[in-house]
């Protein structure tokens, strides 16, 4: 029986999303002294070169996932501000 490839590369970027969930959250549960060491810290830095390096494993950037993207981000500004 021969194992297709590609589902390698699915595990691979699924592995790779989930550490980096993981250690963004851990950079989330300490607390900083101001909002700019809150998002440039060792924990967060690696968690998003992670997520960034999954679209080396062919996962497409879609106008779908660029929209999720966008909420995301909108949501933290809202969370922020208010």
């Amino acid at each position: 029986m021969k194992i297709d490839p590609h589902y390698f590369f699915l595990a691979g970027s699924v592995l790779v999303a989930s550490v980096s969930q993981v250690l963004l959250k851990k950079g989330a549960l300490n607390e900083y002294q101001n909002w700019i060491r809150q998002y440039l810290n060792p924990w967060v830095i690696g968690g998003y070169l992670l997520m960034f390096a999954s679209v080396f494993f062919k996962e497409k950037l879609t106008a779908r996932k660029l929209v999720g993207i966008g909420c995301i981000v909108l949501g933290m500004a809202v969370f922020y501000i208010g």
